[in-house]
């Protein structure tokens, strides 16, 4: 069966510093990966590394870009396992949305609608924890304790259907792959 991927982090950037003081959250940006090397690794971030906006649906990558500069950083790593057609399922979904990444926008409004507990459903306005969550809850691979506009990255720690299998600094996350029983 296969494994779908929750990557949770907490940056040192002006917004995530923000969610940090108001939350109180570990964690304050999720993203989702479809295999174990974390190629596939999708969420809402900022498009360029070097400025916060504008932000959107993008392809991170551990080794280029934001999280390359910033390999410090506390991440988890949490693996979800799913049957056959819930994977598609998953797979489709984040394929789809990633074909039209310029039509999706970083819901900034929705980011303070959670924080106040209030649902948000901007067609085509995610932030990052909504997306994932979004995700996971129409493909049916998840069940969620709320509506997936009211998550937040912190919130999926909680979740007992994810398995944390790695736990650390970024950098020890590019370098290791224990968690990965299929890594050479």
């Amino acid at each position: 069966m296969p494994n779908i991927y929750v990557l949770l982090t907490r940056s040192q950037s002006l917004l995530s510093r923000m969610i940090h003081r108001l939350t109180g959250d570990s964690f304050t940006h999720v993203s989702l990966a479809l295999d174990s090397q974390l190629q596939t690794l999708c969420s809402f971030a900022r498009r360029y590394s070097h400025t916060p906006l504008p932000a959107g649906l993008v392809h991170e990558d551990l080794y280029s870009g934001y999280f390359d500069h910033h390999r410090y950083i506390p991440c988890r790593l949490y693996a979800l396992q799913l049957d056959e057609q819930k994977y598609e399922n998953v797979s489709h979904s984040v394929q789809r949305m990633m074909e039209q990444s310029a039509a999706y926008r970083y819901d900034i409004h929705g980011l303070i609608r959670c924080k106040l507990g209030m649902e948000s459903n901007r067609e085509k306005h995610f932030f990052c924890s909504m997306f994932v969550a979004s995700i996971l809850h129409n493909a049916g691979a998840l069940d969620l304790p709320k509506k997936p506009s009211l998550m937040r990255p912190q919130d999926f720690a909680r979740l007992v259907e994810l398995s944390c299998v790695y736990e650390g600094r970024l950098s020890g996350l590019m370098h290791d792959r224990t968690f990965d029983p299929h890594a050479t």
